[in-house]
């Protein structure tokens, strides 16, 4: 008799089939009542207690053999070959690999099976037999990668996400090597940003990263222990690009989505899947101040009103609000409306679909459509005014109504 595996090598947690050849005597007489027992090195297994037989030409016996998890001993009883039959096979299925253990090459003692393993033979001998061994191959683990959140406010920060899963039995996984190149609006807020690992997951405590081509790299040597379903790698600092902004991600926007193609390994396979950010815009703010301060009766005093840019200094656009004078104040009777929005420098009449209500006399100004340009961190509205009684009057952000885009601060 000669055992063998039909397949040489098999990927980890797959199965092959092991092979017994029996070969009869002189004159090929019918045999009956065969039985053996064969246990499995320790790199070895059978997926089933009960793994099917199947038989060659000349060859009968059981549909089952009985395989004992705990010992790995196969045992196989029955057996018989007709009359004139000089050699047939049984084939028993569902040949694998313990969970974990993995062979590269061979030979390999606890991946090898012969004559020294077998036992209990009735009717049969191990004349001649030969080891065969079985190599078990490492599948590398999948990568995929995701934003921390699905949204940010413009200048706040997330991470990036990569989870390594696993794959056959969960063997220990080491030698991985992660890269990516991020879309033109976002960036890593560090050139050595840090990195947290899940449990189960190793490797460097900071990444590298290069601003000017946006390539992340440094995340080297990352490992996963043996059991280990999946763990995630997660880079610290993501955020976007100066006064770069998205609304949706419907599209998506190449400019913030980050594709599965720039993602580049070694030893682990990249999933398809792209991540897309949103970046949303936060709204400007407004305050206000008298200047001068103190002014007789009927004298005016300028009222300025400043919008300060939020986060990165986006462009903005839409923003409204109306300032309720308070008590005898009223727009003076040359209001000299005033403005530098959009663009922050080089005071002029309010334009470009920006318009200042501010009449002679008014209670109130009403702003509509104010604007920042792209970069501006901040622009002016200014209306003189005045009171033709004397008093105190507080102007504050309880007096600020109608707003769009913009939040009252003072």
């Amino acid at each position: 008799m000669t055992p063998s595996i039909v397949a040489a090598s098999i990927n980890d947690a797959a199965t092959t089939t092991l092979v017994y050849t029996l070969t009869n005597g002189a004159g090929n007489p019918a045999q009956a009542g065969i039985g053996f027992t064969d246990t499995l090195r320790t790199g070895l297994a059978i997926n089933t207690t009960t793994p099917g037989l199947t038989y060659s030409a000349g060859c009968s016996g059981p549909a089952t053999a009985a395989y004992v998890v705990g010992t790995r001993v196969l045992t196989l009883s029955g057996l018989a070959m007709a009359n004139a039959t000089a050699s047939c096979t049984v084939s028993v299925a569902g040949v694998t690999n313990q969970p974990q253990q993995l062979n590269p090459t061979c030979p390999a003692v606890n991946f090898t099976n012969g004559a020294a393993d077998m036992g209990g033979l009735t009717r049969v001998a191990t004349t001649g037999m030969a080891d065969v061994c079985l190599v078990v191959n490492a599948i590398p683990p999948t990568v995929a990668k995701t934003f921390g959140a699905a949204a940010i406010n413009d200048g706040a920060t997330t991470t990036l996400v990569f989870t390594l899963t696993n794959t056959g039995t969960n063997p220990a996984q080491s030698g991985i090597t992660l890269g990516d190149t991020l879309p033109t609006s976002l960036r890593l807020n560090s050139v050595t940003p840090a990195v947290a690992y899940s449990a189960g997951c190793s490797g460097p405590a900071a990444a590298a990263y290069n601003a000017g081509t946006r390539v992340l790299s440094g995340l080297t040597g990352l490992a996963m222990t043996a059991g280990t379903a999946s763990c995630t790698v997660t880079v610290a600092g993501l955020t976007n690009l100066a006064t770069s902004v998205n609304a949706s991600c419907v599209g998506p926007p190449a400019a913030f989505t980050n594709l599965s193609a720039n993602v580049t390994t070694t030893n682990a396979t990249v999933t398809a899947g792209n991540a897309c950010l949103v970046v949303n815009i936060v709204n400007a703010s407004l305050n206000k101040a008298f200047s001068p301060t103190t002014i007789a009766a009927g004298a005016t005093s300028t009222l300025t009103f400043t919008i300060t840019n939020s986060g990165t200094n986006p462009a903005q656009a839409g923003i409204n609000f109306t300032d309720n004078l308070p008590g005898a104040v009223r727009v003076a009777a040359t209001p000299n409306v005033q403005t530098n929005c959009p663009a922050g420098a080089g005071f002029g009449a309010p334009g470009g679909g920006f318009t200042v209500a501010a009449a002679a006399g008014a209670a109130s100004i009403v702003a509509t459509n104010a604007q920042l340009n792209n970069a501006v961190a901040s622009c002016q509205v200014r209306v003189d005014v005045t009171a033709a009684i004397g008093g105190s009057y507080t102007n504050n952000a309880a007096s600020i109504t109608g707003t769009a885009n913009v939040d009252a601060t003072t």
